[in-house]
């Protein structure tokens, strides 16, 4: 089933859902009801300072090159696989 996060309209939690569809929220603990929180694109990318993929930062500028120097270091991600 999929994963969504939702935010409830009464105490404004926020929270994982894992449910068949959006309707099939059930109401937050405190008896709200859960609302989607829209997420971004998984596959957009911000270029970043990596500080941790070598003895200085590596600056990471498209999916691509993260995949390259992951195999490169020997490292594994299951979002960059």
């Amino acid at each position: 089933m999929p994963r969504y996060d939702a935010k409830c309209d009464t105490c404004n939690k926020v929270r994982e859902v894992i449910a068949k569809n959006l309707s099939s929220f059930k109401p937050c603990e405190c008896g709200g009801k859960l609302e989607w929180i829209p997420m971004v694109n998984a596959y957009t990318f911000k270029p970043i300072m990596h500080p941790h993929l070598g003895h200085t930062p590596v600056e990471i500028t498209s999916w691509s090159q993260y995949k390259r120097e992951l195999k490169k270091r020997g490292l594994v991600n299951e979002l960059a696989s």
